[in-house]
């Protein structure tokens, strides 16, 4: 209480006043003050001291007494009073109520802080109340706080008791009322205890409703909030504990994500396991990615926690083994069967052990025993016992993993175990028999899987007894039922593999012809496994099943033909070498690898040596098997023995043979020989031998380029690019060892422009077939595909085309290409910023425009690390993208991240960027992975920022800059875009200012700013999509769209802006003139996110690299959601700095003005007053400029 109050009411009391006549002042101050001090007390004790007992003010003025004390935290004296006031009068009736609900919290506050409640007596002093309380905001209030009392209690029918109070009682709480989120809370709390104890699934909807409403509630605490996130998270889960709608999972997943970045380390797998469980659902590699690396944070911690890392380690293994399947990555095969071997050692369940099993043999279906690391024969052995000992009741589930056991050892055709085996002895009764009794054991769905497998045993078994008498209609009429059987994928490319065997062995077209109901499977298994060594075993096989058929026509000859053309078109091999003496020897160097012994394998090689001294060689020397296995074993040999200078040699000979034949002819299905090659050549340390295996790094880039063309949609050569590109940080750790820094420009560029060329795979590969004169091949690439098996012949055609033409899709510049470009661009330096990978640390890569390219370690952390403070601000900026709105905690917490994010980026790059530019200022930067999220110009160093010495512009790769500088200046038509979907006022008076002040004569498209209904539209039209691309037919000198937009970071090509009545995504703007590019000056995309891109590999695309990719010549975007007031202000101080200024130069001179108002006055016409947050990086520094 304000002090003149307190003392003015003495004077009054003192006066002779009745209490009745101060009372209502005093209640009101008192009700006011949360600090009352020692003399509002005793100014109450006064009042009450004057009282009769059955005064009408003596209930209120002991109610205000115990209010005060309460306030005060002397809690004894407090409930005596507010119990005493119960039997007190009170001058009217609403101030009673009061009393009651202050008497309910009182209790309610003892409680939850952990002191001693008689629940009892309380609970049935407040029934008692309620009764007299008619008026129906406090008795709803009150209802609650005997609600909260009673759940607490818990005894009998409490918690029901308390649900159906909740229920009467918060339809009729006031929206505004101080607290309503904890009622929501308790009300949650209450129906998901109920639902425990029923197992009523809709008490758990209500409790999610009840969370929703808290979440929504204003003016809560933010910790309280995030607790909300967590809870109804956790309640979705359990209220949809298997298959989920896909919107609830958004939902887990966005709530996990707001819990797991306020610090809910606990829920740390919870998220992960729920990306993974989404990502496996929608395909997502990123969703897939992410889980993951929370998934392994977790596990990483100790094991203190009392929780069991079972089901945890179960959903990494599965997550892994989706990732493999969608990306075809054999690092996430082998981390999936890592975690199923860690598993198995474990105490499981048979249920589990089913699972784990059939991870740890999925990957190698449909070829296995070609490997030791990781032991598939051992591992099949081990599936084989747990099948023939367990019982399991899925008898289902154990029988398709005795089927994959079988299949996956019918698959060991390719490495000859069987046949060994079946020459020691063996007989296929011995092998598959009991296997094939629990395959009978399960339900009748099987009994298809019982028929093919029966008819595959008895006809390999006679024809390699010598009997052709074999009849295959069973397997045909199987494998005829289940040509597009999604289920049956695997089985279809082994039967297709041993169908050819057999088929070639006895001379059956028959059973060859039958093979193509199978051969998009066989098809499919050919790209699965081209980073195998048993791809090129498989290869062979094809090529000698072709030459077998000789002249005979038929539909499978034709499909062989296609194989052997997709293979590189070679003369094929003679059919007189033994099909299995090579693969008898290859298992015999396995076997020695299991054993260490190298003795062994010595002998195997000098078996092969007098095999492939006595063997006609094949004309395509890669697809000779004799050949191939003697460069494995050799290979294998200088591995274990890196003294054997005979071994490293030969190795290197044979290794360098096929490698050398895979890049004449533009063949990536030995991709692996590349970084097996440069290792053995780096392992002999000879003159020339760093050089050739820099080389090696350049082809494997290369040919991945074919592999990417190879694919028939955008989304899936993303992904292959992704990996190549990853794959590539082996060769970039050799590079800069050998100091080799002009070829480790080439070599970053070319991965960069990997991912970015994927990206606009049609229109890379069409821009470069125009040019060559193929105008008709470039439109069939760039129409929408049909048939896919005529869509691979199509680029199987394009890729002859341009390899005829030595036209690749990867092309890097050269550094005096690059040095070329910066000076005609008038710029001082093209720069690379590389994050750290497990093959090296972070580095500073810089090319001058004069003078020796230069390199400087650096402590950028790797694109995985959550930790670093690029991590930290990625997972407040994917916090603050998912909240429900753009000023919750989610914002404060993004605005810390991105401080300290430019106090990071200030310490870790900037001082060592301005030491090696010197005097130089104009800098062009490659920001690879997620570093480029970090807005470079913002980075402080010394009180200062980088854009303060610096103009910088960022580009996706070299490539792309001189690309940019060729391009002629436009003249055109300036097209404006504002507010054309009503939601973005701000956009409307941005394109009416800019229109008023510099472009008078443009076309302006989008609705007014206005508040009328209907909204008036500029003159020239809404802003629809059709309308906004029909403009981008011509040349448009200035682009400028106000509007909002969208980066989808798990799938870039869908990211968006937002025009009338639909989107314009970055998929249909690459579509645009695909074998050309538009006539486009400056595009200014003032919307939110348009700049950016997350995703955890070498990523170059975003919607603004979007519109550099189709013809702008500069690009300005945003890095995350601008504020739209200071947007406006800085557009239009970037547009009248760019009549006279480059656009990197009027971006930064803009920047300038609104990071110190003083350093250089806005113009007059402007007319904008300065904010008062300009200076702040949220407000400035979102923006970025790409291009010249």
């Amino acid at each position: 209480m304000e002090p003149h109050l307190a003392t003015s009411l003495f004077v009054r009391l003192d006066r002779g006043e009745p209490v009745e006549a101060i009372g209502p002042v005093l209640y009101e101050a008192v009700l006011a003050d949360q600090e009352p001090d020692d003399a509002t007390v005793f100014l109450i004790r006064r009042c009450l001291d004057t009282l009769p007992p059955d005064h009408p003010w003596t209930g209120s003025l002991l109610h205000l007494h115990s209010l005060a004390l309460v306030r005060q935290e002397k809690w004894a004296e407090a409930v005596r009073l507010a119990e005493a006031s119960l039997d007190a009068p009170f001058p009217v009736p609403e101030f009673r109520y009061g009393a009651i609900i202050h008497f309910s919290e009182v209790h309610c506050t003892l409680h939850e802080a952990g002191e001693e409640v008689d629940l009892d007596r309380v609970i049935g002093t407040l029934r008692a109340l309620l009764d007299q309380v008619d008026e129906p905001h406090c008795h709803a209030i009150i209802a609650t706080r005997c609600a909260y009392l009673l759940a607490a209690r818990d005894t009998g029918e409490d918690a029901v008791d308390a649900a159906r109070m909740l229920d009467a009682a918060i339809p009729v709480l006031p929206a505004d009322m101080p607290g309503l989120d904890g009622t929501f809370r308790l009300s949650a709390a209450i129906a998901a205890e109920l639902a425990e104890r029923t197992g009523d699934p809709a008490l758990l909807d209500a409790a999610v409703e009840a969370l929703d409403r808290a979440i929504a509630c204003t003016g809560q605490r933010v910790a309280d909030v995030e607790q909300d996130h967590a809870t109804l998270a956790l309640t979705l889960i359990r209220r949809w504990p298997d298959e989920r709608p896909t919107d609830v999972r958004d939902r887990i997943v966005d709530s996990l994500a707001k819990a797991v970045a306020a610090g809910y380390d606990d829920l740390w797998p919870w998220y992960g396991g729920e990306l993974c469980a989404r990502g496996e659902a929608t395909a997502s590699p990123e969703d897939l990615r992410v889980g993951i690396r929370w998934l392994d944070r977790y596990l990483a911690t100790p094991e203190d926690d009392g929780l069991s890392r079972t089901a945890i380690r179960t959903n990494a293994a599965l997550a892994h083994r989706a990732l493999w399947q969608s990306t075809g990555d054999p690092s996430h095969a082998a981390a999936a069967q890592n975690h199923a071997t860690v598993l198995l050692g474990h105490d499981i369940s048979d249920g589990e052990r089913v699972v784990m099993h059939r991870i740890r043999l999925d990957p190698m279906v449909p070829v296995s025993g070609r490997d030791t690391d990781p032991p598939v024969l051992s591992w099949i052995a081990q599936a084989r016992g747990f099948v023939e000992s367990t019982d399991h009741p899925d008898l289902e589930a154990v029988a398709a993993l005795a089927a994959i056991v079988t299949f996956v050892e019918l698959a060991a055709i390719a490495s000859g175990e069987l046949a060994i085996r079946l020459a020691a002895g063996e007989t296929f009764e011995s092998m598959f028999g009991s296997l094939l009794d629990v395959v009978r054991r399960a339900p009748d769905e099987y009994a298809e899987m019982v028929t093919l497998l029966s008819d595959l045993y008895r006809n390999y078994d006679l024809v390699l007894h010598g009997d052709s008498d074999t009849d295959h209609s069973a397997t045909l009429e199987v494998l005829k039922q289940h040509r597009d059987d999604p289920d049956w994928g695997d089985e279809r490319a082994v039967v297709a593999l041993i169908s050819t065997f057999l088929g070639v062995r006895i001379g059956n077209l028959e059973l060859l012809d039958g093979s193509l109901a199978v051969h998009p499977a066989a098809i499919d298994l050919f790209r699965a496994l081209h980073t195998d060594a048993g791809f090129e075993e498989i290869s062979q096989r094809t090529i000698e099943a072709r030459a077998a058929l000789g002249e005979e026509q038929g539909i499978f000859t034709e499909f062989l033909d296609y194989m052997v053309a997709m293979l590189g078109e070679g003369p094929l091999p003679e059919n007189s070498s033994p099909l299995m003496r090579p693969f008898r020897t290859a298992v015999d160097i396995l076997d020695a690898i299991r054993r260490d012994d190298i003795d062994a394998i010595r002998a195997a090689c000098r078996r092969l040596d007098v095999e492939v001294a006595t063997t006609p060689r094949s004309a395509v020397r890669r697809h000779d098997l004799a050949a191939n296995v003697r460069a494995i074993a050799y290979s294998t040999l200088a591995t274990f023995d890196t003294e054997d200078a005979h071994a490293t040699l030969t190795a290197i000979m044979e290794e360098g043979t096929r490698w050398d034949s895979a890049v004449a002819d533009r063949d990536p299905g030995i991709l692996p020989t590349a970084e097996k090659l440069a290792w053995l050549l780096r392992q002999r340390g000879g003159p020339g031998d760093g050089e050739r295996a820099r080389r090696v790094g350049f082809e494997m880039l290369f040919l991945s380029w074919w592999r990417v063309l190879m694919q028939t949609s955008d989304d899936h050569a993303l992904d292959v690019a992704r990996t190549a590109s990853a794959n590539a940080g082996q060769f970039v750790s050799w590079f800069l060892a050998d100091g080799a820094l002009d070829d480790l420009v080439r070599l970053l560029d070319a991965s960069r422009g990997l991912v970015l060329g994927a990206a606009a795979l049609s229109r890379t590969a069409s821009g470069k077939l125009t040019a060559l004169g193929h105008a008709d091949l470039a439109a069939r690439l760039a129409a929408p595909a049909a048939d896919p098996i005529a869509t691979v012949e199509l680029r199987h055609r394009v890729i002859r085309v341009l390899a005829d033409a030595d036209a690749g899709l990867a092309d890097p510049p050269t550094t005096d290409a690059i040095r070329e470009g910066l000076r005609r661009n008038d710029s001082d330096a093209l720069c690379y910023l590389a994050p750290r990978t497990e093959h090296h640390d972070g580095f500073l890569l810089l090319v001058p425009a004069d003078g020796p390219v230069e390199v400087r370690g650096l402590d950028l952390p790797a694109a995985d690390d959550i930790e670093s403070a690029p991590g930290r601000y990625g997972i407040a900026l994917d916090g603050w993208n998912r909240a429900a709105t753009t000023d919750g905690p989610e914002h404060g917490r993004w605005r810390d991240a991105l401080a300290e994010l430019c106090a990071w980026a200030g310490e870790a790059v900037g001082r060592t960027l301005l030491t090696v530019l010197g005097d130089r200022t104009r800098v062009v930067l490659v920001p690879i992975g997620t570093l480029g999220l970090v807005p470079w110009h913002a980075a402080c160093h010394d009180g200062r920022h980088l854009l303060e010495d610096l103009t910088l512009t960022t580009v996706p790769s070299a490539r792309v800059f001189l690309d940019l500088v060729d391009r002629p200046a436009v003249t055109g038509t300036p097209v404006l875009v504002g507010n054309p979907d009503r939601r973005l006022h701000a956009g409307a008076h941005e394109i009416a200012l800019l229109n008023r002040l510099h472009y008078a004569d443009a076309v302006c498209l989008g609705l007014r700013p206005t508040h009328r209904r209907p909204t008036p539209t500029f003159p020239d039209g809404s802003g629809t999509p059709e309308q906004v691309l029909a403009r981008l037919g011509e040349p448009v000198s200035v682009l400028h769209l106000a509007c909002h937009a969208r980066a989808d970071m798990r799938h870039p090509l869908a990211s968006s802006i937002t025009l009338s009545n639909g989107e314009l995504s970055a998929r249909t703007l690459l579509g645009l003139e695909p074998t050309g590019t538009l006539a486009l000056g400056v595009v200014a995309l003032a919307a939110c996110e348009t700049g950016s891109t997350w995703v955890d590999h070498d990523e170059a695309l975003s919607l603004a690299t979007t519109f550099l990719t189709i013809g702008a010549r500069s690009v300005v975007g945003s890095l995350w959601k601008v504020p739209a007031r200071g947007t406006t202000r800085l557009m239009a101080l970037f547009h009248h700095f760019l009549r006279t200024e480059p656009p990197a130069t009027a971006l930064r001179r803009a920047q300038l003005c609104l990071l110190d108002p003083d350093r250089e006055p806005p113009p007059a016409a402007l007319g904008l007053p300065a904010g008062e947050h300009d200076r702040d990086p949220a407000n400035w520094a979102g923006f970025v400029a790409s291009g010249r």
